[in-house]
């Protein structure tokens, strides 16, 4: 009996890390989305319509538990929680909850929730609030158990979170006032331990306008910076993960001038947290609507990133949120500014949208970060500003590689927030290894859906990456370049290049040449001008080296060949005169 108990223990321990709890996605106008086993699935059973943040939970094997607007909890029946109604968050602020797991405990979820105006109807003042929900045998649909204990008086209206150093505890991070009434000029950070919520640790920094209020907070997943968004202006901070205290990095201005400039509202760091995202909308004699990639590590005070993907001005900037599959999803909305008959401004009008873009490669620079404009089609669902917030860290547990071609080798590593102990891979194409930092070969091109066992110290989970095997150019053999040798030299004069239609049907390709196929093998002695070259023996072999737009190479020889041909006898031609 006493061996049953320990490995029920055993196996209850081994699964309460199996972090899934972003697999599931509520947001906008019963919008949803589940992230399962590395694919996207559209789900059309939300009941909740907000338009800006949301959060959801699920539990450790990735089923839905509850999603919330900070107002109204649902259940995973898509019914209202026992007492799950009237919470204190605002579901019109930026970011009105999150929803934090109690460490080493599977059955306890506290909601924090923003709050900046007074009510009467119920009595509600301006704070940071939490809520306790009970998920058990008892409450199998959940409960609040606890509702609406007030942390601070304070009017933030930002909220985002990452774990402790430790790999157990969270840190919950707000931004805004001390004092009801009081400038937005501090951080707080309430440490979320197995034996609750501390008193926060507060960092005093530098305050912002108050008439800049609009756009997101988010922490890296690395759980090193913090940064906020205020429209015009995004700030960076440092943070200590240990001791919760905030920084300095820097202070950005995205007003270039006074006649243009980048306005942001949502954020993202990508899974390495060396980039920030930001979508903007671009103001200037010709407005687009952009995404903006900022490299944290530029050492320029004022770099606000590049485009990576620029449109028509047909969008707003809205929320951006990096998911479990390791891409970052871009909310849709359009808004239509109004006017009166005179030409004054008035307000603004929003449109709702189908889809969400997508940043496929968030950890690659530039383009190579491969935004997708209108990439997900929400069916039933809209997107409006906002997206579900999330402890970030738990997008930091990854698979780390890069998208190859059939003949390299994937480098593959992992990264978490907790120590790894082991590794068990699958490749997606029936191999597998148990090595830590595994290389791998594919045989045939494709995508293949790569998962990891990890194990800790406390637990273990899966981590997925979609991987993509580019294809090798395919090339024709035994061709031949002729020209003609006016001088029976047997030298001529080619253009290498002509050889590119004939050995290959695909015009996308690029090549180098090569006199031997040691130097083509070894990327030496690259012949340098192709268009105008000698050949140096009668019938010469060039060795010819494709590449693919993904940089996939294939090497194939081909023949040059000067002829002679002796001028014809010609018998005079005799006429009379």
């Amino acid at each position: 009996m006493n061996k049953l108990i320990f490995i029920i223990l055993f196996f209850s321990s081994l699964f309460c890390f199996s972090q899934r709890e972003a697999d599931n996605w509520y947001f906008g106008d019963k919008a949803a989305m589940q992230f399962n086993s590395g694919f996207l699935n559209v789900l059309n059973n939300s009941r909740m319509t907000t338009e800006t943040g949301s959060s959801s939970i699920s539990n450790n094997q990735g089923e839905l538990l509850f999603y919330t607007n900070g107002q109204t909890i649902w259940n995973k029946e898509h019914q209202i929680m026992e007492n799950g109604d009237d919470l204190a968050g605002e579901p019109e602020l930026i970011q009105p909850a999150i929803i934090i797991p109690k460490p080493n405990n599977n059955n306890i979820y506290y909601i924090f929730s923003t709050r900046k105006t007074k009510t009467n109807a119920p009595l509600m003042f301006p704070g940071i609030y939490y809520s306790e929900v009970e998920i058990s045998s008892t409450y199998p649909l959940g409960k609040v158990v606890r509702k609406n204990v007030r942390l601070e008086n304070s009017t933030a209206t930002r909220i985002t979170a990452v774990h402790h150093k430790n790999g157990k505890d969270v840190w919950v991070i707000t931004y805004g006032s001390d004092s009801y009434g009081g400038p937005d000029n501090v951080f707080f950070a309430f440490n979320v331990t197995e034996n609750g919520i501390k008193l926060p640790v507060k960092s005093r920094l530098n305050e912002i306008d108050p008439i800049f209020k609009t756009g997101e907070m988010k922490a890296s997943p690395d759980g090193s910076k913090v940064a906020l968004s205020t429209n015009t202006k995004i700030y960076i901070y440092n943070f200590d993960n240990t001791t919760g205290t905030l920084s300095r990095f820097k202070y950005l201005n995205l007003l270039l001038n006074f006649t243009e400039g980048y306005s942001s509202y949502g954020l993202a760091f990508s899974p390495n947290s060396k980039f920030l995202y930001y979508p903007s909308l671009f103001s200037s004699s010709k407005r687009s609507y952009t995404i903006m990639q900022m490299d944290l590590d530029d050492p320029r005070e004022d770099h606000i990133g590049v485009p990576v993907f620029k449109t028509g001005p047909t969008r707003a900037s809205a929320s951006a949120q990096l998911a479990s599959d390791g891409k970052i999803y871009i909310a849709q909305i359009k808004k239509k500014n109004l006017f009166d008959e005179n030409g004054y401004y008035t307000g603004f009008e929003i449109y709702p949208i189908k889809t969400l873009g997508v940043i496929n490669q968030p950890d690659k620079l530039g383009e190579a970060s491969d935004y997708e404009h209108d990439a997900i089609n929400l069916e039933n669902g809209l997107s409006y500003y906002g997206l579900p917030n999330f402890i970030q860290s738990y997008f930091r547990n990854r698979i780390i590689t890069d998208n190859e071609c059939v003949s390299d080798n994937f480098e593959f590593s992992l990264d978490s927030y907790k120590t790894i102990v082991s590794a068990e891979w699958n490749f997606g194409d029936g191999s597998n290894s148990t090595e830590l930092n595994p290389s791998h070969k594919y045989n045939n091109p494709g995508k293949y859906i790569v998962s990891c066992n990890v194990s800790f110290e406390s637990g273990t989970t899966t981590f997925y990456k979609e991987v993509i095997v580019y294809p090798l150019p395919v090339l024709i053999s035994n061709q031949k370049l002729v020209q003609c040798d006016n001088d029976n030299d047997g030298v001529s004069l080619f253009n290498l290049n002509d050889v590119n239609d004939l050995i290959s049907n695909d015009n996308t390709l690029t090549y180098k040449f090569y006199r031997s196929l040691a130097d083509a093998e070894n990327n030496t002695n690259e012949i340098s001008n192709s268009e105008n070259f000698y050949n140096e023996t009668p019938l010469q072999t060039i060795y010819a080296k494709a590449f693919t737009v993904y940089g996939c190479s294939e090497i194939e020889s081909f023949t040059l060949e000067a002829i002679f041909k002796p001028a014809l006898s010609i018998t005079p031609i005799v006429a009379c005169e």
